[in-house]
């Protein structure tokens, strides 16, 4: 089965389990750990980016005819600017409300805003195909 909507489909479902990884180890790595806000998002940035790497490299775009390791970097540099992106808009936009209730709301709206586009940053850079 490979219809046009298959691919933007796989990307979601694929953003979404990552998303639930990212968003829940911060959640935990704040409530339980009581971690500065800058780490807790970096680590849970970090396992949720291994988690839509290997998902959207060999399934939702399934580019395992690419290198792995010239997606990778393309991946990590995406990664990058994502997670200075994401941390520097939390640690701004924190200084309104200090609740949890306000910092995971403000983390789901941005990593959502990320996830939405990325998908075309993904599909014809990270993953183009050869």
């Amino acid at each position: 089965m490979n219809t046009p909507l298959l691919v933007p489909l796989r990307y979601i479902l694929s953003g979404g389990i990552a998303y639930l990884v990212d968003i829940t180890l911060f959640a935990i790595l704040q409530l339980w750990f009581q971690l500065p806000i800058i780490h807790a998002n970096i680590a849970a940035r970090s396992a949720g980016a291994i988690a839509a790497f290997m998902l959207n490299k060999f399934w939702t775009f399934n580019a395992s005819n690419t290198k792995f390791s010239s997606s990778l970097l393309r991946y990590l540099s995406l990664w990058l600017i994502n997670t200075a992106l994401s941390s520097a808009l939390l640690l701004t936009l924190k200084t309104l409300s200090t609740t949890m209730f306000y910092i995971m709301g403000l983390k789901v709206l941005i990593e959502t805003l990320l996830i939405l586009s990325n998908f075309i940053i993904c599909k014809l850079w990270v993953f183009k195909k050869i």
